[in-house]
């Protein structure tokens, strides 16, 4: 069962004042919204967020399929 939950990612102030910049291991699915890894689950398939700088979004967590598609099960897939 994937883990869902409600939260605003909304810009984040860094220590120079700026937007929290988009991690550069970021994959982009659309404008402003990115997939980030964020660890691997006990099978080793790695684990991805949704991140966007300017929008809120869905705290998920995603898995990448073999052919690069984004998945919210794992037990579907094998995972990249």
């Amino acid at each position: 069962m994937p883990l869902v939950g409600c939260s605003e990612n909304l810009p984040e102030k860094n220590l120079i004042g700026g937007i929290q910049p988009t991690p550069d291991n970021a994959i982009q699915v659309g404008k402003d919204l990115y997939y980030v890894p964020i660890g691997k689950d006990k099978n080793g398939c790695t684990q991805y967020q949704l991140f966007s700088q300017l929008q809120s979004t869905m705290t998920a967590i995603a898995y990448r399929d073999s052919k690069g598609n984004f998945v919210s099960s794992s037990k579907l897939i094998n995972c990249q």
